[in-house]
């Protein structure tokens, strides 16, 4: 499941590079110093926004909703060999 969430991590940071990229109208890639408290405030906030929204909503939900997806199915293949 850690490397799944690595992967949402990964692609939520080239979403973000590239709103970044429209809304804060720079033309420059992510980089760590944009994350310190002496970069770009825009990208920061947009870094928190992202770490936040991944952390405590996107990859807790999708292996949540995974889970449960694989524990219907093989409810419902037990009941079908079953009958």
């Amino acid at each position: 499941m850690s490397d799944f969430c690595h992967h949402v991590v990964r692609s939520w940071h080239l979403c973000i590079n590239y709103l970044s990229e429209v809304l804060c109208g720079t033309g420059q890639p992510l980089k760590k110093e944009h994350f310190s408290n002496q970069g770009n405030c825009c990208r920061h906030l947009m870094y928190l926004f992202s770490m936040i929204l991944i952390n405590h909503y996107l990859c807790h939900v999708i292996s949540y909703h995974i889970v449960l997806g694989l524990s219907y199915h093989i409810r419902w293949r037990r009941d079908k060999n079953i009958q």
